[in-house]
């Protein structure tokens, strides 16, 4: 059995903890370096007591930079409504926080059709459609990252809305 160290970052936690959320899981761990993204991932998830099931060739692929604008993104407005939910400035924060446990080496995987339109258009508030690939919650609006870093550091945040 692979065991992790639970390792989500205090400021994240401290971020977060302000505001309702109707669904929300945000976790880092260590772990000893592995090779495999989905043997991780899914030796994570089941260590935080989450059944569902990821394929990560089935998730979008993102780089870092992308990774930090969408998490930002996902924590600053609700998914239903778009109303703001954390300042632009505590959800970038927040972002970075859950994204500094990783390494240059690290990979990142969206749960959605995530392209730099759709992600421009979100940012801008405009109206987009998006195809959610795998879900965390049984939540209407569901958005979320994984990561994964080879050196031993695996994660997700995850918000889930309903309307």
């Amino acid at each position: 059995m692979v065991e992790f160290e639970q390792k989500t970052p205090e400021e994240l936690r401290r971020l977060l903890a302000a505001e309702e959320w109707q669904e929300l899981f945000a976790e880092v761990a260590a772990v000893s370096p592995m090779d495999s993204p989905q043997d991780a991932v899914t030796a994570f998830f089941r260590s935080c007591r989450i059944t569902a099931q990821f394929t990560l060739e089935r998730m979008a692929v993102v780089d870092r930079a992308t990774a930090e604008r969408f998490v930002a993104l996902i924590l600053q407005y609700e998914l239903a409504y778009k109303t703001p939910r954390l300042s632009r400035a505590k959800a970038i924060a927040a972002a970075a926080a859950f994204l500094h446990p990783f390494g240059t080496a690290a990979r990142f995987y969206a749960n959605i059709d995530l392209t730099p339109e759709i992600l421009a258009a979100k940012e801008a508030r405009a109206s987009c459609t998006f195809c959610v690939n795998a879900h965390l919650f049984d939540s209407t609006f569901e958005a979320g990252l994984i990561a994964f870093d080879p050196a031993g550091v695996v994660g997700a945040l995850f918000v889930g809305d309903e309307d």
